[in-house]
C-alpha cells in the first residue's frame, strides 16, 4: 500500500511557476512542490484551440518543469564534479493528497523559519556589501556550471542564515532551465555568457531599486 502525504492548507507557504509550495509534514528540513490544478475554463479553451505540444511536455506532462530543473541540477553536478550548493537540493518524489510532489531541501533563516526571498530580505535589511558579494558569487557559480536560469530574480533567490552574519547564504530555488524550443543559451557558451551578463545587470538593478524604495 502506497503512502500518501496529506498536504493541509496551513502548510502552504508559497507559489510560483505554476506550482504550490508546502512544508513537508514529516520532514522539518524539506519542502514539497506540487503542480497547481488548471481551471476547467482554461482546459476547455486549450481543447478548442489546440497548439503544438513539445515532446518533453507530451512525455512528462505536469512534471516537465521538474524534469528540466533536474536536468540542470545534474548538468551542474557533472560540470563541477561535485554536488552544487547554490541551488536548493533535490531530494526525491512523494505521493501527496494534491498529486505527485517534488521534495527539495528547506532553506531557513537563523531561527529555523523558511528563508525570505531576496526582495523580502532587502525590504527589511537593505543591501549590504556582503549581500551584493554573495549574489555576485551565486552568478559566478551559475556561469561556471553553465546553468541557465531564465527567471534569475529577487523572488527566486532566498537568503538563509543570520542576516549579515558569517553563515549568511544565498540560494536559487526556482526559475531554472531554458524554456526556449531552440536552446541557444544551453548549447552556446558565447550566447550564455552574454545573456547571463544582462541578467546580472538586471538583478543588481532590481536590488538597488528595492533598497532605494525603503527610504
Amino acid at each position: 500500500m502506497r503512502e500518501i502525504l496529506n498536504l493541509e492548507p496551513d502548510g502552504f507557504v508559497a507559489h510560483g511557476g505554476g506550482r504550490q509550495v508546502f512544508l513537508h509534514p514529516e520532514n522539518p528540513d524539506a519542502i514539497i512542490k506540487v503542480q497547481r490544478k488548471r481551471g476547467k475554463a482554461l482546459l476547455r479553451h486549450r481543447v478548442l484551440r489546440p497548439k503544438f505540444v513539445r515532446p518533453s511536455k507530451r512525455r512528462f506532462g505536469s512534471l516537465r518543469v521538474t524534469y528540466k530543473e533536474y536536468e540542470e541540477y545534474l548538468a551542474a553536478s557533472s560540470s563541477l564534479g561535485h554536488l552544487q550548493i547554490f541551488i536548493s537540493r533535490f531530494l526525491g518524489f512523494v505521493d501527496t493528497s494534491l498529486g505527485i510532489g517534488v521534495v527539495y531541501e528547506k532553506i531557513t533563516d537563523s531561527d529555523g523559519n523558511l528563508a525570505p526571498n531576496l526582495r523580502q530580505y532587502i525590504e527589511k535589511n537593505g543591501v549590504s556589501a556582503q549581500l551584493t558579494q554573495l549574489v555576485e558569487n551565486l552568478i559566478a557559480e551559475l556561469e561556471k556550471a553553465h546553468i541557465v536560469a531564465p527567471d534569475l530574480s529577487v523572488k527566486n533567490i532566498v537568503v538563509g542564515g543570520e542576516p549579515e552574519g558569517a553563515e549568511m547564504t544565498v540560494s536559487l530555488v526556482d526559475g531554472i532551465s531554458e524554456n526556449s524550443l531552440i536552446r541557444l543559451k544551453t548549447w552556446s557558451p558565447f550566447v550564455f555568457r552574454r545573456w547571463l551578463a544582462q541578467k546580472r545587470r538586471s538583478l543588481l538593478a532590481s536590488m538597488h531599486e528595492i533598497d532605494t524604495g525603503r527610504a
